[in-house]
């Protein structure tokens, strides 16, 4: 199942509606909080990724690392998961050296789940590099990246995919 699938299905799940009783009845009533407002998450989001975009540019890896969730995966091409604050701070350092390191992200969706505290956005990358030979390379990917909405109203991501593509 691929990690779309899985980001889709836990959306689903916050959607879900109770089941009818065994015997043809509505459900109980269950008590209900007030509905998330989705839009307003979302431009939050896009706000946060935009801020992460700067910090990445400016360089900053403890900036950088602040917008992830203290058991964060950061899973990139060509490289070991990264599980957690330390793996991926440790991780940051050699990338925001390169003296040719760039990059530009193109958010293509964003969507946020009913209840208003998981949501993702999804887009390309196109990176920059040095080279073996120091001459520039240019890598474009895809990425997913899940959010969750954190107990002091902040965002933080928890899930952050990179596929060549």
């Amino acid at each position: 199942m691929t990690a779309v699938s899985l980001v889709a299905l836990a959306l689903a799940a916050c959607q879900a509606k109770p089941a009818a009783r065994a015997d043809g009845a509505p459900a109980p009533a269950t008590a209900t909080r007030p509905a998330a407002d989705t839009e307003a998450a979302a431009t939050a989001i896009k706000a946060v990724e935009a801020q992460w975009i700067r910090d990445i540019e400016a360089r900053n890896v403890e900036a950088v690392v602040a917008h992830y969730a203290d058991d964060a995966a950061l899973i990139i091409p060509e490289a070991p998961a990264r599980i957690g604050i330390a793996a991926i701070r440790d991780g940051l350092p050699d990338a925001l050296r390169d003296p040719g390191f760039g990059m530009t992200v193109q958010n293509v969706r964003t969507r946020v789940a009913a209840s208003g505290d998981l949501a993702y956005t999804r887009g390309t990358i196109r990176q920059s590099t040095s080279g073996k030979s120091g001459a520039p390379q240019v890598q474009v990917s895809n990425y997913l990246t899940v959010f969750q909405k954190q107990a002091d109203g902040s965002w933080k991501a928890v899930e952050d995919i990179t596929s060549p593509g």
